[in-house]
């Protein structure tokens, strides 16, 4: 009888080179390139048949010699970037710099590996204030060695760095850092096989491994399954970036340890292009998402800054120094600081010698203040101890009533101004001046006592936490209404009066519930900064001088005049009314000082000479009720230069006359966190002043005249 006996040997789950444990060796293997220059000479060598047409030269002599000059001899010693590291290591390191910077580094897991590894990570907060998240992802492949590597090398210059620009991006966003996403392949690479790729779950009798990289639900098994597509269509995170590292395949995946700084000085490189001034241009590819099917790579998932800014800004253990610098040099000095914006924040802008300034300190910044401090030598003390007990003692508690002993909403203040309205029929109608990008309308009121009166435009709330602005002027408003006092009768009764608390609603609303601390307006200008400065951005001298480029400072003046909707639809009114009124008044705070334009520069020009003397008459009124002590003079020469105003803008193209500019209490004991017992007195020797201004005005009649 013929037989045949079929002998079937089932090997379970191990490849060859597992059930003898034999490390692969890659002895006299080399590498040649290979250059096709048709696609049939592609497809030959698809078909791995040779093509003497080719262009091609030897690349790599011998394989193993080349990996045994790139696996460090010395594996005990500490991390460093002169070899790569065991994953280990690797992970001891994530481990040491989570402890030596507990406030920073926080250990992350973020899954488990066949082999029952952690996927280890780190997050990095340099700031504990809301800031956007950056996601870098690296070693998914398990044979590119430098991709780790270049994660890690990241991760410690976003920690040491002392460059501005790499402090810049560090301390503005929430870094989540996995430099090994592939763990066993990782340690497989290094233990048996240098050139493996895939994960090492069985995939059949013969076969290990999957290509995680091909594992990811988005068009999988199709074109896709890259762990950047799924990101970018299915988390729908609007910026992704592979990055294909060093070389153009000289070495290929064993590229030398000696390479390992220097590509991580070009990656690096890319960050801050990315996120610091120029990053305005990237938002066009929110529209387009940029996939690259490459080899070895980094994943940067950079989030909207909207979206991403979900938590209420806290300021715990912020301390607010104040700083007297008394020479050039101190100035010079403090100047300096103010590149490190997210350490050390100034309330107000060094200038002048022996002008007093208050400066906050993040707390994990704090000894480096002192050492920085000590070095500039400029007198100071601890002003506000806990920054944000102060602001919770200074938050409203919910009231439906308005009234001037505590600051009050947006809606209340603008229920507040609709009741007078309803109270005062005759008198009081209601006014919207413009529109914000979060769609609110900016109001005010309109107060008429008789008819023809000469018109008077108060402005306040530009600057969204300057919560004494909108104050005062609430305050202004009602006693124009209802006070007895004969000079306050005589000033409402003669004018028409044009009063708008706040010409930042948005911003005023996110000081209320998110960060009280806020300046600007709240449109996004670009991935990961927010709000113009309104009062930069008007079409006077725009942009000339006194502004930030940076779209994420304070005095970002925009993109071109008028580029917010806010100051475009103001212009709008304000011109449609610009012959009813001769005076305009603009409300901030701090400093208590009463200027005038102009702003972009310190000559004396127009009416400088009327403005100051007046001026010097209605300090000199404020003073008496509580010893309130301002100064006078232009705003360049007072206290800085500042271009593209209101108040420039007022004068400079409707030549008004009249144009003054409080910045009200105090000079800094508390700055923008002005108790609200302080409302009242505020506006008392407010209003005290503004009767004096416009009894002085009156000997120049000549200008109610010609500005009507």
């Amino acid at each position: 009888m013929w037989k045949i006996i079929a002998l079937c040997i089932t090997i379970t789950g191990l490849a060859a080179d597992n059930v003898t444990n034999v490390k692969a060796s890659y002895e006299n293997y080399k590498v040649f390139r290979i250059h096709p220059r048709t696609y049939m000479q592609l497809e030959v060598l698809q078909d791995l048949k040779n093509s003497n047409e080719m262009f091609h030269r030897l690349q790599i002599r011998n394989v193993q010699e080349l990996i045994n000059n790139t696996i460090s001899q010395n594996q005990s010693q500490n991390f460093n970037f002169n070899s790569y590291h065991a994953l280990e290591k690797i992970y001891d390191n994530l481990d040491e710099l989570a402890k030596k910077y507990p406030g920073q580094v926080q250990v992350i897991v973020g899954g488990t590996t066949y082999e029952g590894r952690e996927i280890k990570g780190v997050k990095v907060s340099i700031s504990n204030q809301t800031r956007p998240g950056i996601f870098i992802e690296g070693g998914i492949h398990a044979r590119e060695w430098i991709s780790p590597a270049t994660v890690m090398y990241i991760l410690h210059q976003l920690l040491f760095s002392n460059d501005t620009d790499v402090r810049y991006i560090a301390d503005n966003h929430n870094w989540f850092i996995f430099p090994i996403f592939n763990p066993d392949g990782y340690v497989y690479s290094f233990t048996k096989d240098r050139l493996w790729t895939k994960n090492r779950k069985p995939s059949s009798s013969f076969c290990i491994g999957s290509n995680l990289n091909r594992n990811w639900d988005f068009q999988w098994n199709k074109l896709s399954g890259l762990s950047t597509n799924y990101v970018a269509n299915v988390v729908r995170t609007p910026i992704v970036y592979l990055y294909k590292l060093h070389d153009k395949s000289e070495y290929g995946f064993l590229l030398p340890p000696k390479q390992i700084i220097p590509t991580g000085k070009k990656t690096l490189d890319f960050f801050i292009a990315m996120c610091n001034e120029t990053l305005f241009l990237l938002q066009q590819l929110l529209k387009i998402f940029l996939y690259r099917d490459i080899m070895w790579k980094l994943t940067v998932l950079s989030t909207i800054v909207i979206i991403i800014t979900a938590q209420k800004a806290t300021y715990d253990n912020y301390k607010v120094f104040r700083i007297t610098p008394t020479t050039q040099k101190h100035i010079t000095l403090l100047r300096e600081l103010t590149k490190f914006r997210d350490r050390f924040i100034f309330w107000e802008a060094p200038v002048w010698v022996n002008m007093t300034l208050n400066l906050m300190i993040v707390p994990n910044y704090l000894p480096q203040f002192y050492e920085v401090i000590t070095e500039i030598g400029a007198p100071y003390y601890i002003n506000i101890e806990n920054v944000q007990t102060l602001i919770d003692q200074t938050m409203p508690r919910y009231k439906s009533t308005f009234d001037f002993k505590s600051y009050h909403s947006l809606e209340i203040i603008y229920n507040n101004m609709d009741d007078l309205a309803k109270r005062y029929p005759n008198k009081v109608k209601i006014i919207v001046g413009g529109k914000t990008y979060e769609k609110r309308q900016i109001k005010g009121v309109q107060v008429s006592f008789k008819a023809n009166n000469p018109g008077i435009f108060l402005e306040g709330g530009i600057h969204a936490r300057e919560w004494i602005s909108p104050a005062t002027v609430m305050y202004i408003l009602h006693q124009l209404l209802t006070s007895n006092n004969s000079d306050i009768r005589n000033l409402a009764d003669s004018h028409e009066w044009y009063i708008f608390p706040l010409f930042n609603p948005d911003g005023y609303v996110y000081t209320h519930k998110m960060d009280r601390l806020w300046r600007k307006n709240r449109k996004p200008q670009n991935l990961f900064c927010v709000g113009t400065d309104l009062n930069r951005n008007w079409n006077y001298k725009w942009n000339t001088t006194g502004v930030s480029k940076n779209p994420c400072f304070n005095s970002y003046p925009g993109t071109k005049p008028f580029s917010e909707i806010e100051t475009k639809s103001l212009s709008k009114y304000i011109q449609s009314i610009s012959n009813k009124f001769y005076a305009y008044i603009s409300f901030h705070s701090f400093k208590q000082l009463l200027m005038f334009p102009y702003g972009y520069t310190k000559a004396h020009l127009d009416n400088y000479d009327e403005l100051y003397a007046i001026g010097l008459k209605a300090i000199a009124v404020l003073k008496k009720k509580y010893g309130t002590e301002y100064r006078i003079g232009n705003i360049a020469e007072t206290i800085y230069l500042a271009s593209g105003t209101t108040t420039d803008y007022i004068k400079g193209t409707y030549n008004k006359h009249i144009v003054y500019i409080y910045e009200l209490r105090d000079r800094g004991d508390y700055g923008f966190l002005l108790p609200p017992d302080q409302i009242i007195p505020t506006g008392v020797e407010t209003l005290d002043s503004l009767v004096t201004i416009f009894k002085e005005i009156s000997m120049y009649q000549k200008y109610v005249r010609n500005d009507l």
